[in-house]
């Protein structure tokens, strides 16, 4: 038994509207080009027993029952694997030519919370609702891509056949995303210990020094407000659409966009408190 995912139809999670016109504050669902989903199958034990994988609700829920309960400060490894399609590039995730912006892409855990399991169906204007983990993720691409992600860079190693391999680390984090594209460039400043780390793509070199001084002085006003920034590194990614949104340490941004200024959309307080509890996340 497998569990799937799909967005499509113009129906994605998330914010997923995008402005169709102005007049009246109208909206309208963005078109998927391409079907995007999430495959997963079933999910094992570390020694290979496998789970029995029940779907709920409209099947984007799913539960394994274990062979026995864990009990408090014990743990469980579990194996599983899973295919994800990404769509043409909307709203924070997809592609764009050999432009990828990887969120939202794999099966996420439900959280315990109060005793019991906080996990909700798939659907269109819902939030994601994660915990708290360590990710070390190891990304396959071709030679020449540059990447960016949440966490730290740990490893890259070129396999000699067309492709490399990069690994990255995050610890504390409830979310990882990352991006590639062959025509990034990169450009980078400390600020208050954090390092700035700002992708850009050649047709915007201009923006290098407004990007880098908006994102020195929201590190700067919101660790006066909130305290030291918890993360060693944020990166400012540029896209080449419009592709608004953020996700821990990495904020995607779009400077084609006349009706946004940067100092708008870099700052992103969920940096100093990336939560998992919804009703914080809103007052943020």
């Amino acid at each position: 038994m497998g569990l799937e995912r799909r967005e499509v139809s113009g129906q994605h999670a998330g914010h997923l509207l995008q402005q169709g016109w102005r007049g009246g504050g109208r909206h309208r669902l963005c078109q998927v080009a391409r079907l995007e989903s999430i495959g997963l199958q079933q999910p094992r034990l570390a020694g290979g027993q496998p789970l029995a994988l029940e779907t709920l609700e409209d099947g984007t829920l799913a539960r394994a029952a274990l062979p026995e309960p864990v009990a408090p400060g014990e743990a469980v490894e579990i194996e599983l694997e899973f295919h994800a399609q990404l769509p043409r590039v909307f709203a924070r995730t997809g592609y764009a030519g050999d432009f990828l912006m990887v969120g939202q892409w794999f099966p996420k855990l439900g959280v315990w919370q109060d005793g019991a399991w906080n996990a909700y169906p798939f659907h269109a204007n819902a939030e994601f609702y994660a915990d708290f983990g360590t990710y070390d993720v190891a990304i396959t691409l071709p030679a020449g891509h540059v990447t960016g992600a949440t966490g730290l860079p740990v490893e890259q190693a070129d396999n000699g056949d067309g492709t490399q391999t990069v690994a990255y680390h995050a610890e504390g984090v409830i979310d990882f995303a990352w991006t590639a594209s062959p025509d990034f460039e990169q450009e980078s400043r400390s600020v208050d210990g954090v390092e700035v780390i700002y992708l850009y793509l050649p047709e915007h070199a201009r923006t290098v020094d407004r990007v880098l001084d908006a994102t020195e002085a929201a590190l700067t006003h919101y660790g006066q407000w909130y305290g030291t920034c918890p993360y060693p590194r944020l990166t400012v990614v540029d896209v080449p659409d419009d592709l608004p949104g953020q996700f821990d340490q990495v904020h995607v941004t779009n400077y084609e966009q006349k009706s946004l200024r940067v100092k708008e959309l870099v700052p992103h307080a969920r940096i100093w408190a990336p939560t998992p509890d919804r009703r914080l996340n809103a007052r943020l």
